[in-house]
């Protein structure tokens, strides 16, 4: 993603809910164990704001608005740091959990 990171988890579940994650927990856990929990925020206040100013001042090195591109709006629950390989397991309120083993 364009935040800071160089991989993406993506899971085929749907998400019902729509843009609204004001009342959404989310938990984070590595090899078992609560690494994250609590609400879930947008990290620049909604779901368009990131959009809007990369539209304002675009880093044409990423090319994330190019025709054809995924556009996500970033973590709901910050980042949270691994240093090792883990199994990693992510739940938000009413959808799938999802799980990444990282070697």
């Amino acid at each position: 993603d364009n935040l800071i990171t160089a991989g993406y988890v993506w899971s085929p579940a749907l998400w019902t809910r729509g843009p609204d994650i004001s009342d959404v927990d989310i938990a984070v856990e590595i090899d078992g164990n609560i690494a994250w929990s609590g609400k879930g925020v947008h990290p620049f206040g909604g779901v368009l704001e990131p959009i809007l100013a990369y539209g304002r001042t675009p880093l044409d090195g990423y090319g994330a608005l190019a025709k054809g591109r995924i556009v996500t709006t970033g973590t709901l629950c910050g980042l949270v740091e691994i240093d090792r390989p883990a199994l990693i397991r992510a739940t938000i309120s009413g959808a799938p959990p999802v799980e990444l083993r990282l070697e």
